[in-house]
Parts: structure tokens; C-alpha cells; sequence
């Protein structure tokens, strides 16, 4: 059996970024293929992703372990390891018997964030080469959240899934809970594909993170590096007054960048806001470029469906309504609005892009646009409606992960919003620069003055410059 250590040292800063083999010799058909690029590299750092799933009531753990294991055999990937293929000098999923849960509660129930913290700051301890996934329940009385008894928690590497597809993961535990009939018998598995969205193989797209890195660190103050004794120290607290994540503003203070969908306008707002704040709070030099990946919830499935993305099996993503499309904006202070808008537009049409860029790039990326929903609350208000976990005992959903540039040793994002199918979204920020209401006040008056400029002057003739101005005005 390998071990942690030996395993992921088979990866190093010398392996190309490329596969050593055909990129046709992947193919999402055959169970124990190989990792792509992505992968492998976030499974060299051992990159984790744990999700809470937030109970309201009282858990009946052998009806839970029924769902959980009936998830298991739908979804088997759930159990897979990993293994070195000498021959090809990679790595490839191995395939085998699928985990069987019998759930308990932990001894050591969680009564603050600071519990959930360094709990989940262990999650490495029960993953590794054999095992890439764990199912566990846990008491949980936290004061701020004074109507949850419990959590369900799920840890996975990166390299399997992300925080949108572990939501769609425990909405489906909602409905097979609820559900008497589906859990009399085991399903046949019907997930023969990896259902983590695949990164494309661009070779640069990794350097691209390093910029991103020194923003996430000063954007979210973060908690810290890992330490080799997994003692994160992870301080968290709520705001004084937790409080809905629902902006409400008249349809006429938002402005519609030409030429794009919707969507895309929207983000272009967030982006052009976000970067703006970087520069006027020097977390960005002047002179430096910034990096900012965003991802959009794609809910257009019948695209999919009718051939727009032929080599994307609809029916294999977790059932999903909506599948996460990672979109990428570079650029500096002298950048418009409108070129922002302009280049997500571009990469979502990808009809013309690289073969590389064009093999499923329909991709999640948790490191880069984790990072990026902290602070600014604003950038979170377009999930309002998407973060759905339907109908059972998961009333809300609470997540942290880890990330890092590649060579670099990884940090600890501790999570900072609660999504809620009962109430949107709860947002709280780490125990450090915490926003005062005033300040998050100015945040929405730039984010309405930022609008009328564009409406006023147009999307193209509006700069990331012109923003950081406005917020040198509106700060005070």
C-alpha cells in the first residue's frame, strides 16, 4: 500500500505540465485512467476540501448511513485511491470496493467556530492514497447558530471534487433521506466518470495562480501556513449581527455592459470592483498586474444537451442543474469594464481556443475564486437562488479548504459563508480585519456610484482606475 508521502513524491516541480502520453489517452470512459495535469498537482500538496452539512433536528444516524452509503455505490468514484503508474510515470484512479458507513456521532461535540476550525483542520488525517474520501457525524453546539444540533461532514480531495459539486452531493443525501424507496435496495452504479469538473491542460494556467496568491493572502487574512504538526490555530468568528447575503437594488442602478450575456455584465461589475479595492488597499502595486478568476453557474443544460459541449455527459455531473464554468480576467488599472466583460465572453465561446483549452473546459477551480468571495460580500450576492440543498435534515451548508500556489507550502481558507437553502447566504469573515457596517456601507455606495459612471460614460470608456478613484473618494 503506498503511503502519503511516497505517493505524492512522485510528482515534482521538475514534472513537465504536460502528461508524459497522449492527452487522447485519457478518457473520462475508463475508471482507472489517469489523473489529468490539474489533478496531479493538486493531489501533490494534498489539496482537501471539507463541507458541513448543517442539521436543524434530530439526525437518525442508521437512516443517514443508509443514504450516505446509497451515495457511495451511486457515485463510486467516492471510494477510489490513487496509484503510481510506473510505465507512464503518472498516476492513475484505483478503482475498488466501495466504503461502507456505519455513522456515530463523535465524542467531542463542536460548541464554536474555533471547534469547527481546528476540526476540520485535521481532515488530511483520514485521506490518503487509499482512501480519498470520508463520510462523519458530528454534535455541533455553536451559540451563534443556536438551531443546529448536528453536522454531517464530508472531506475529499480537490482532486475529486469541489465545493459546488459536494453542495449538489448533500442535496442529493437530502432527497435520498427523505425518500423510504430509494434506499430498499443498492443502486447500480450509474457515475462511471469523474463528476469533479476537469481542469483543461493549459500549461501556463498554474503560474497564472502565483499573482493570486499574494491577493488572497492580504484580501482574506488568511489564518496561516499548515504546520507540520496540523495545528492550523484557525480563529473565526461571526459578525456582531449575522445577516442574510441579499443586496437588494433597484434594476435601474445596475448597468448592462453591451455585448455579453447578462451574466457575464454582472461579473465584470464584481471583477472591476474587486480589483479596484486591491489597488486602492495596496494589496496590488499600482504597476502590477492583477489575476482574477471568477466561476459562473452555467444553468443552460439544454446547451449541453443539444451538442454545444459534446465531450460534457450531462446525465454523469451529479445530476446538477447548473455546471461551474471557471472563467479567467488579467489585466492592470487602465483596464475597461467592457474589455473585462469582453474576456469572459471570449472564453466561455472557446469554439476557437487551443485543443488543450477546448478538452473540457468547463472547469471548477476552488484555489483561485475561493479566495475572491471574501471581504467584499458584494461578489456574493449572484449565488442568491444557486446554493439550493433542497428538502431534509441539511438545512445549510458550511465549507473550508485548503490551496496554495503549487511549490509553495499550502494555506488553510477557512470558510466564510454558510449557504442556506432555508435563508441564501450567511457570511462571516476570519479574526482578523474585520469590516465595520460603515465600511461595508461605502462598499455599496461604490458598487451604485461605480454603475452610474458606467451608465453615464459606457462600459468601454469606464477603467479599473476610475473605480480605484471612486473608492479613494468614498473611503474615507
Amino acid at each position: 500500500m503506498f503511503t502519503v508521502d511516497n505517493l505524492y513524491d512522485h510528482v515534482s516541480k521538475d514534472v513537465p505540465t504536460y502528461p508524459p502520453f497522449s492527452i487522447g489517452d485519457i478518457t473520462l470512459e475508463n475508471p482507472a485512467r489517469f489523473l489529468t495535469t490539474h489533478e496531479v498537482k493538486q493531489t501533490t500538496r494534498n489539496q482537501t476540501i471539507c463541507e458541513i452539512g448543517l442539521v436543524e433536528e434530530d439526525l437518525d444516524l442508521e437512516r443517514a448511513s443508509r443514504a450516505v452509503n446509497h451515495l457511495m455505490h451511486l457515485y463510486p468514484f467516492l471510494s477510489y485511491g490513487v496509484q503510481f503508474d510506473a510505465e507512464h510515470k503518472w498516476m492513475r484512479y484505483l478503482p475498488q470496493e466501495v466504503h461502507t458507513y456505519n455513522l456515530a456521532f463523535e465524542e467531542t461535540p463542536l460548541s464554536s467556530f474555533d471547534e469547527i476550525g481546528n476540526y476540520v483542520a485535521a481532515a488530511t488525517d483520514v485521506l490518503h492514497s487509499q482512501k480519498l474520501s470520508h463520510w462523519s457525524a458530528v454534535k455541533v453546539g455553536v451559540p451563534e447558530l443556536p438551531t443546529v444540533r448536528a453536522g454531517l461532514v464530508f472531506k475529499v480531495y480537490h482532486c475529486l471534487m469541489d465545493g459546488v459539486a459536494i453542495m449538489q452531493l448533500l442535496k442529493k443525501f437530502n432527497e435520498l433521506y427523505v425518500s423510504a424507496s430509494e434506499l430498499l435496495e443498492i443502486p447500480s452504479p450509474i457515475q462511471v466518470t469523474n463528476f469533479r469538473s476537469i481542469m483543461s491542460c493549459q500549461p501556463d494556467f498554474q503560474s497564472s495562480q502565483q499573482p493570486l496568491k499574494k491577493s488572497a493572502l492580504n484580501l482574506s487574512k488568511l489564518t496561516g501556513q499548515f504546520k507540520e504538526e496540523n495545528q492550523f490555530g484557525s480563529k473565526l468568528k461571526y459578525l456582531d449581527q449575522i445577516g442574510v447575503l441579499c443586496h437588494h437594488y433597484r434594476p435601474e442602478q445596475i448597468c448592462r455592459v453591451p455585448g455579453v450575456q447578462y451574466s457575464f455584465s454582472l461579473y465584470s461589475l464584481y471583477i472591476t470592483q474587486l480589483v479596484a479595492y486591491m489597488y486602492f488597499n495596496k494589496d496590488l502595486a499600482s504597476t502590477e498586474d492583477y489575476v482574477c478568476p471568477v466561476v459562473d453557474l452555467r444553468r443552460d443544460i439544454q446547451l449541453l444537451q443539444s451538442g454545444r459541449y459534446p465531450c460534457i455527459d450531462v446525465n454523469k455531473i451529479l445530476g446538477q442543474s447548473a455546471l461551474p464554468c471557471l472563467l479567467v480576467s488579467k489585466g492592470n488599472q487602465e483596464t475597461s469594464v467592457q474589455q473585462i466583460a469582453n474576456q469572459m465572453q471570449k472564453q466561455f465561446e472557446m469554439s476557437k481556443t487551443s485543443s488543450e483549452m477546448k478538452w473540457q473546459q468547463i472547469a471548477q477551480n476552488e484555489v483561485g475564486p475561493s479566495s475572491f468571495k471574501l471581504n467584499l460580500d458584494i461578489l456574493m450576492c449572484s449565488n442568491i437562488g444557486k446554493m439550493d440543498l433542497g428538502v431534509g435534515p441539511l438545512a445549510h451548508m458550511i465549507g473550508f479548504s485548503s490551496a496554495h500556489h503549487i511549490w509553495d507550502k499550502p494555506i488553510l481558507y477557512p470558510a466564510n459563508s454558510v449557504h442556506s437553502g432555508k435563508f441564501g447566504v450567511f457570511v462571516f469573515e476570519g479574526d482578523y480585519k474585520l469590516y465595520s457596517k460603515d465600511q461595508q456601507r461605502k462598499n455599496d455606495r461604490v458598487f451604485i456610484e461605480m454603475n452610474r459612471i458606467i451608465i453615464e460614460k459606457g462600459a468601454e470608456n469606464v477603467t479599473v482606475s476610475d473605480i480605484v478613484k471612486l473608492y479613494e473618494s468614498v473611503w474615507k
